[in-house]
């Protein structure tokens, strides 16, 4: 079999990923505060948003 291209799905491109980003989101919240962290999901994500302009990990 000829290989005539490749396809890469970056994300987005053929499904919406919102519900799947909104629940990992959950999670780690829920993670974090099971360990005892106070965080609120909307201060997680500020932080997530910060550290992808940053290129950093948000932990």
């Amino acid at each position: 079999m000829e290989i005539k291209w490749i396809f890469f799905d970056l994300g987005y491109t053929l499904i919406n990923e919102d519900m799947c980003h909104h629940k990992r989101i959950e999670q780690a919240v829920q993670a974090l505060q099971k360990e005892g962290l106070k965080i609120q999901r909307d201060e997680f994500y500020q932080a997530m948003i910060s550290a992808s302009q940053s290129y950093q990990p948000p932990f």
